[in-house]
């Protein structure tokens, strides 16, 4: 009697959790359901843009452009340095490397997958040429990425970032 009490209390559980996840998979964001036929694709390209507007803020050593790709309460995990939270820390994180060093990068997508109608993530390589403008030698770097991207109320926004290179 009380074994058969656990197991319909488990399958009761089961079913709550089932139906749970069914609903939230349906439900719609605060913009609308997702449009198969089409706003799959019109994302991409609007991730694709994004992608490439980081690409040229950073090639024109633009912190304050830079930071707009991510969101407000964004988080870049640079290798071997503490984490930096939310856009203000994130710009100036830029400004300070862009005044010690001129850099220029080259960005691979390698991996993009949506996560429902509002998440998404892109992992890919670049590759990064780095002068310092005190003089010296310049060198290139090879490194990995993977940004988790959210979409808010003003469009796409870059919300994890992290990074680190592919030598040891």
């Amino acid at each position: 009697m009380k074994s058969s009490r656990l197991l319909l209390s488990m399958v009761a559980l089961l079913l709550l959790t089932v139906c749970t996840l069914n609903l939230t998979a349906c439900s719609s964001s605060p913009r609308g359901p997702v449009d198969a036929t089409g706003s799959a694709e019109k994302d991409r390209v609007a991730l694709d843009k994004l992608r490439a507007g980081f690409a040229a803020a950073f090639n024109a050593n633009d912190p304050a452009g830079v930071a707009n790709i991510y969101s407000a309460d964004a988080v870049v995990m640079p290798e071997g340095a503490p984490a930096v939270a939310g856009r203000a820390a994130i710009q100036q994180y830029f400004k300070d490397g862009f005044a010690l060093l001129t850099m220029k990068a080259t960005l691979n997508s390698q991996e993009f997958t949506f996560m429902g109608s509002d998440w998404a993530y892109d992992r890919g390589t670049y590759t990064m040429t780095i002068a310092p403008k005190a003089g010296g030698n310049s060198t290139t770097q090879e490194y990995k990425y993977l940004t988790l991207l959210h979409r808010e109320p003003d469009g796409w926004k870059a919300k994890r970032d992290i990074y680190n290179s592919t030598k040891p």
